[in-house]
């Protein structure tokens, strides 16, 4: 049996916070991983995928939804507070230009680890974003 893995659900507790030590938002498994927070600070859009009207972006992070809007060539759509997701390790962050119901990856999709710096780039031949963000330690 793997010696950092339990058989049962670890519940955490006050009374175990204050016999480890740790921080209960960081400590998510028996073996001591640790989660990061990443804060997404803005999303600019340097060149529009549509050619009439506003680009409707969609942030995508881990496969799953975090946020949609409109952005107009030349704006930004900043976050206040930050938009924040946890992670362990590594994040896969993309951005889709949505067309109705039938979303267009803009670029690849970006790997964001704590050695990442900001900005991530999503470019194709039609459209460029810039997403800002920070790591908070």
């Amino acid at each position: 049996m793997n010696r950092f893995l339990t058989a049962q659900p670890l519940e955490i507790t006050d009374s175990l916070v204050a016999a480890r030590g740790f921080d209960a938002r960081k400590e998510f498994w028996a073996g001591g991983g640790t989660m990061s927070e990443l804060n997404f600070t803005s999303l600019r859009c340097l060149r529009q995928q549509d050619v009439s009207g506003v680009d409707e972006p969609r942030l995508v992070v881990d496969g799953r939804t975090v946020w949609n809007g409109a952005i107009d060539r030349g704006r930004s759509h900043e976050w206040r507070p930050p938009l924040s997701v946890t992670f362990d390790g590594s994040v896969v962050v993309q951005v889709d230009e949505m067309n109705g119901d039938n979303p267009k990856r803009i670029g690849e999709p970006v790997t964001i680890t704590a050695k990442s710096s900001s900005p991530a780039v999503f470019k194709t031949s039609g459209a460029h974003y810039e997403l800002h963000y920070r790591q908070a330690s």
